[in-house]
């Protein structure tokens, strides 16, 4: 196949487009897209020009880690006894397709097409929000697979109940203030420019709309970044500055999650479990939690298996919505790879100081652990290229 092709103008529309489907688009929750078959369609067209560069460059030590990953998920299908080959066939696709998105195609083109696409996605998100919420216009009507009501604008949706929060073409708001967070780090982190300033607040002013009290968390955290990029630290590691602003943020967010936390070590003392308020004890948040760690000591090799874990946790709520801890859960100790490539990556960023890698660490963890991320496609391209990419995050690497 010749390079030329998966470069094409029509090529990149297709791939965008099968991107966008995979990564959290309202109406794939309604309807059926058919989303396995395009993804499996697209990596095989990408597979032969992707081993012709690992032929030509060699594979990275680092894939060994990905690799291992797909192992892993290998060895749950096996121990599960086969049961729903087709999910484990579906990981294993949406890795292999992330990774050959991430060789093939340069992450300074990536970002800049994201940013653009995003500055899209917020200006008419906004215009639906403004329509809807002060001109009181109603949207058509859709049911999802979870019951949930949606206003369909086809690129603007509305929850039914729940208009105030802004989801733009999103099934969540809090996938929407995750892609607006990427966003402004792409800015922030990224070379000045003259529409760097305009965008930043088009994508903070949007994130307000979201209404979503981690995503105001994740604000609150970007606001540190413009303050601390330029001090002068040194870029290799640096165990005092880290530790320091490390302990400083988690002193923060002790304080924010103190009651989960108190219950999370503390479950079965009756008299603390007194001092917690209702919502705490039944707060989604703190059920997966306490789910997923419980059910990775049951099988803490192998892990439960994707049949397995659906049946368990099907009395809980969003018991899937920390995803790293979701990862140990279905498939062992290999799904902690998931959770230390972001990590990895992170503090092998180059041409960012130790409190920027704490900072974008630390926000990234919070983004895949607030909602699933395990199957959104754009999130597995961001983590490969956050590690692998030691410049993903760096001014050399981004220019508007």
């Amino acid at each position: 196949m010749k390079k030329e092709f998966y470069n094409s103008k029509i090529f990149i529309l297709i791939l965008s487009i099968v991107i966008f489907l995979s990564s959290g688009y309202a109406l794939t929750t309604v309807f059926n897209f058919y989303l396995f078959y395009l993804k499996l369609s697209v990596a095989f067209i990408l597979l032969l020009p992707t081993l012709n560069i690992l032929m030509k460059k060699g594979v990275k030590p680092k894939a060994g880690l990905v690799f291992i990953l797909l192992i892993g998920i290998i060895l749950t299908m096996i121990a599960s006894g086969f049961d729903n080959v087709n999910a484990y066939i579906g990981y294993i696709i949406l890795i292999l397709l992330a990774f050959e998105i991430m060789l093939l195609y340069d992450f300074k083109s990536i970002k800049n097409y994201y940013v653009n696409i995003m500055t899209i996605i917020a200006i008419v998100s906004l215009i639906g929000y403004f329509a809807v919420n002060v001109l009181s216009i109603s949207l058509p009507t859709v049911l999802n697979i979870n019951n949930t009501q949606y206003g369909n604008g086809i690129i603007f949706f509305t929850l039914k109940g729940n208009e105030i929060r802004n989801c733009g073409p999103f099934w969540e708001p809090g996938v929407y203030a995750s892609y607006l967070t990427f966003a402004i780090l792409f800015i922030l982190l990224g070379e000045k420019n003259k529409y760097g300033k305009l965008r930043l607040f088009l994508f903070y002013l949007t994130l307000i709309t979201v209404n979503s009290s981690a995503g105001f968390m994740l604000m609150l955290l970007s606001l540190f970044i413009p303050f601390l990029k330029n001090k002068n630290v040194n870029n290799h590691f640096d165990f005092k500055n880290i530790l320091n602003f490390f302990m400083f943020t988690i002193a923060i967010l002790i304080i924010i999650n103190l009651d989960n936390i108190i219950l999370a070590f503390f479950n079965n003392n009756p008299f603390v479990l007194k001092l917690l308020s209702e919502n705490v004890l039944n707060s989604s948040r703190y059920i997966a939690l306490q789910a997923n760690w419980s059910l990775f000591l049951e099988s803490p090799y192998w892990g439960l298996g994707v049949n397995e874990y659906a049946r368990l946790t099907s009395s809980y709520t969003n018991a899937d919505m920390s995803t790293s801890l979701s990862f140990l859960s279905i498939f062992g100790l290999s799904g902690i790879i998931y959770t230390l490539m972001i990590i990895i990556g992170a503090f092998n960023m180059k041409n960012v100081n130790s409190y920027i890698k704490v900072i974008v660490s630390l926000m990234f963890l919070i983004i895949v652990n607030k909602e699933p991320h395990q199957n959104i496609l754009f999130t597995w391209i961001l983590i490969l290229c956050f590690f692998y990419n030691n410049h993903l995050f760096s001014r050399k690497s981004y220019n508007l």
